[in-house]
């Protein structure tokens, strides 16, 4: 069955294994250079760029603003959003996949999200650019003595609140900022629609820490600073009728020393790591194809790669039809959720390390195959984990069980209450049984208490679960990146008495008749 897997950090470059990019429209004399908006010079400002489709208007210019690049593919329709496969009792619209993009000015970040655009021709894309979020300049400032590549130029809580709606799959609007008069247009804005993918792009696109968090793929474009220089003094000279010591003046004012102070530490943020910009075509396409694998997948594992689902089967869905039901018997009801339980164990096993090892078979063959490389324990959360224990039993024998109680507050807080486990469990992979997710906070506390106080590593544990609430998926898997999540189901919400909804009802009250 299909499984997501974390990306990690990719290389494609010569010297070593870091990675690298869209529509190069740029006139062919300044093709690979491309302006951010981090522009200084007095004639226009930031923003330019010689054929950026997504830009909003171009600085030497003083016609209207452009709208932003939109691209929608022939399997999308405008108005449509993915959704979950119908009769999974989940409809809603799956939050889009968020790509930022960052590097030095004319590193060759927007040939590198066009480039992304057109290789995921049959998704609905939309590219936003940090341009568009600069503050308007104070009456009486000079362009030419300001600092459009420091942090404090850019509205990145405007910038937050327009990811944030798009990220809920609601059409927003935009500012439209004029590099002409260096302001925002007053009275006018551009509507982004709702979108697959959603591409950020901007010399200082992972510098605010809360725009960060909203990116399930951050790509830094790593180009040499002569190239960038010499991409900028071309570009500039051409394009906008200046000489190349102006250009040398603002560069070494202020365009280098921002990027030193404040773009290239945010590379430490990167997923991916792009070399050579928009010319590192077999990067550009194994940073497309990640995201088309991405996208492939309709529900919480587009964006939280930790969740391990089980495949869509009719044994699947007709243990659950079961075991949902409000009329199904309590031994009905406890029979089949000890079948969907082992399913999940199983499936929570494959994910353990496994290291190669050759047998001899009774027929003095050699057989090649692979075992254990670490031991093995179980934590069941009190009550409902320990329905979860005759199930993991029937795999593993021999698996050391320990018990966990929290306890819940008036006001909802969890506390640890009860705590007994196996002695050397710091050294073992650990599963953490909890049959019903509501809000992940009671296995959010667990979790935070076997890493914290015990002493666990937080990619040795693996939580089984049977039916998950949307909710808790992004509450444990965003809280603990590398603890695997596995459940069977991811039902829509919680409703107002607590329980996942549609779910099962009080799991631990019709598991023990209680």
């Amino acid at each position: 069955m299909a499984r997501s897997h974390s990306s990690s950090i990719l290389s494609a470059g010569a010297g070593r294994h870091t990675c690298g990019g869209g529509l190069a429209l740029e006139d062919p004399s300044t093709a690979g250079a491309e302006d951010t908006g981090d522009g200084n010079d007095g004639g226009g400002g930031p923003g330019e760029g010689t054929g950026g489709a997504n830009r909003v208007a171009d600085v030497t210019s003083t016609e209207s603003p452009s709208p932003p690049r939109l691209s929608v593919g022939s399997s999308a329709s405008p108005g449509s959003s993915p959704t979950r496969p119908a009769g999974d009792g989940n409809t809603s619209p799956v939050e889009p996949f968020i790509i930022g993009v960052s590097g030095a000015s004319a590193s060759g970040k927007t040939t590198v999200c066009d480039n992304i655009i057109d290789g995921l021709g049959d998704h609905r894309c939309v590219s936003v650019s940090l341009d568009w979020f600069y503050h308007g300049l104070s009456p009486g400032t000079s362009p030419a003595s300001y600092n459009f590549d420091h942090p404090n130029a850019f509205d990145f809580a405007a910038l937050q609140r327009t990811l944030t709606r798009m990220r809920e799959h609601i059409p927003v609007e935009v500012p439209v900022y004029d590099f002409a008069t260096h302001s925002r247009v007053s009275g006018r804005q551009v509507v982004l629609p709702a979108a697959d993918v959603v591409i950020v792009e901007g010399i200082l696109a992972f510098y605010d820490p809360a725009i960060r968090a909203l990116m399930h793929m951050k790509v830094f474009v790593d180009e040499d600073a002569d190239v960038c220089l010499s991409r900028r003094i071309l570009r500039d000279v051409a394009s906008r009728g200046r000489s190349v010591s102006s250009v040398l003046d603002q560069y070494n004012q202020f365009v280098k020393p921002a990027f030193q102070n404040y773009i290239l530490p945010t590379k430490r943020y990167a997923d991916i790591i792009l070399p050579r910009g928009g010319d590192n075509h077999v990067a550009t396409d194994l940073i497309i194809k990640h995201i088309a694998l991405k996208l492939r997948q309709v529900d919480l594992r587009k964006i939280h790669p930790n969740l391990v689902l089980l495949g869509d089967s009719y044994q699947v869905r007709g243990l659950h039809t079961i075991f949902r039901s409000a009329e199904t018997s309590r031994e009905d009801f406890v029979f089949y959720s000890n079948r969907l339980t082992r399913l999940v164990v199983e499936e929570g096993l494959g994910l353990l390390p496994f290291a190669r090892k050759v047998v001899t078979t009774p027929t003095g063959g050699v057989y090649h195959g692979v075992g254990f490389v670490a031991g093995l324990a179980a934590v069941s959360l009190v009550r409902g984990g320990e329905a979860m224990e005759l199930s993991l039993r029937a795999v593993c024998q021999a698996v050391k069980i320990g018990k966990m109680l929290i306890r819940v507050d008036a006001k909802s807080a969890r506390t640890v209450d009860y705590s007994r486990l196996p002695e050397d469990i710091k050294r073992r992979n650990v599963l953490l049984l909890e049959p019903i997710l509501a809000t992940g906070a009671t296995v959010e506390c667990a979790v935070d208490h076997l890493m914290t106080t015990v002493g666990c590593r937080e990619e040795d544990v693996i939580v089984l679960s049977l039916v998950c609430s949307t909710e808790a998926v992004r509450r444990v898997c965003s809280r603990f990146p590398r603890v695997r999540l596995v459940t069977s189901a991811v039902d829509r919400h919680v409703d107002a008495s607590g329980r996942v909804y549609p779910g099962v009802g009080n799991f631990a009250d019709r598991y023990f008749g209680t």
